[in-house]
């Protein structure tokens, strides 16, 4: 059995949409904890200002609760815990990643997958938004913000050939541009429809472990179809089902290369009849549950 930890991370000011703070409490309140037998190790409450949510003003804040944030995901690693992260907006990957790619002394050889409607890979040169939650694979890659590239430790935490985003539906020109030169695979939507969500989760699943000293997951609920996951900041159509995602992802923790899990955007205020929710909890309990 492996000891998961959950780390809450309760900010939103890296969206313009910021009730993605809420999230972790919601889940909280859930059987979540019963249901992994897991203990919440963690759990971070920046101070909240909307009036800076999705600018550029919120970067100091992001970087100290991603400071905070990094270094409960690396001492989670060194006791030998899996760590579930559970935002907020996507912003926070940039902790939960540099924190463990930096105890594991993995730098450029950690493998992530992302599953996203979008790529985030924008940087300040690129973003048409300034909103940081749209940077931060990006910045594990070493582009952007020095901020955030140079997070808990100096240099680029991954490699693009060890990154692989699924799902993807909606993007800019810049950030495009970027995957494209750094030759980051990016299995979009319209390849999942083709080949099915559990061939290319098979793929993605060997890019990320190819010459590397383990693997992340991080899923955006906007990776879902609204009909099941309305209450995310930015919903785009033709999302993905449950029905093709959670089978893939059932028992995966049980590969031992994989490294942590993390969960994104869940924004209550936004949702409806708790959907969203609900199939976070169930994203994260077909996927880490263990056979006792």
């Amino acid at each position: 059995m492996r000891q998961i930890h959950l780390i809450g991370v309760e900010m939103g000011v890296g969206s313009p949409k910021p009730g993605t703070a809420k999230g972790p409490t919601q889940l909280k309140e859930t059987a979540l904890a019963d249901q992994l037998q897991a203990p919440w190790k963690a759990f971070i409450q920046p101070e909240e200002d909307d009036s800076i949510a999705g600018t550029l003003e919120a970067l100091p804040r992001i970087v100290r609760t991603c400071t905070e944030l990094a270094s409960a995901t690396a001492r989670s690693i060194s006791q030998d815990g899996f760590p579930c992260i559970i935002g907020g907006d996507h912003a926070i990957a940039v902790g939960t990643w540099s924190g463990i790619v930096s105890q594991l002394k993995s730098h450029q050889k950690f493998g992530l997958i992302w599953i996203d409607a979008h790529m985030d890979s924008h940087t300040d040169k690129t973003t048409p938004s300034n909103a940081i939650h749209g940077m931060p694979l990006a910045a594990l890659m070493g582009h952007g913000f020095d901020d955030l590239t140079a997070m808990a430790s100096s240099g680029a935490k991954l490699s693009p050939e060890h990154v692989v985003l699924i799902g993807v539906r909606s993007f800019e020109e810049g950030e495009e541009l970027l995957l494209k030169r750094l030759n980051v695979r990016v299995i979009d939507r319209q390849e999942v429809h083709e080949r099915g969500f559990d061939a290319c989760f098979q793929e993605a699943l060997n890019i990320a472990q190819n010459g590397t000293k383990g693997f992340g997951i991080s899923v955006d609920l906007d990776a879902f179809d609204p009909e099941f996951a309305p209450g995310v900041g930015v919903p785009e159509v033709d999302g993905l089902s449950p029905d093709e995602v959670l089978p893939a992802l059932k028992g995966v923790i049980q590969n031992l290369n994989l490294k942590a899990f993390e969960v994104v955007e869940l924004n209550p205020p936004l949702d409806k009849a708790d959907k969203t929710l609900k199939l976070a909890q169930d994203l994260m309990t077909t996927a880490l549950k263990q056979d006792s």
